[in-house]
């Protein structure tokens, strides 16, 4: 993602979700909607990017770090860069950045 992508979020009927984000950059969009009846999401995806890919691969890194709790990263934001920071209890390093 960029940082120009706008996420929404509305809640539907019978408790449904779906969350959008758009990149009026390059018009990529993914859509995430819960499945029902039953568990899991559809998530559609359209434009010249995949914006839910790197989601996927966020939440396959946050599976092999043993699940980190929120409070265990770290974020600097200044009018110039976002960095997103996680130290692991063996000192290794993981830094994201838009």
């Amino acid at each position: 993602m960029s940082a120009s992508t706008v996420r929404t979020h509305e809640n539907g009927a019978a408790g449904t979700h779906t969350t959008v984000l758009f990149d009026p950059a390059d018009s990529s969009v993914v859509r995430v909607r819960d499945r029902r009846p039953g568990p899991g999401a559809e998530v559609a995806v359209a434009g010249p990017r995949d914006l839910w890919a790197g989601i996927e691969r966020a939440h396959r890194l946050w599976l092999d770090l043993s699940r980190p709790r929120r409070e265990w990263f770290t974020i600097r934001a200044t009018p110039e860069t976002q960095v997103v920071s996680f130290r692991t209890p063996g000192a290794q390093q993981y830094t994201w950045t838009p």
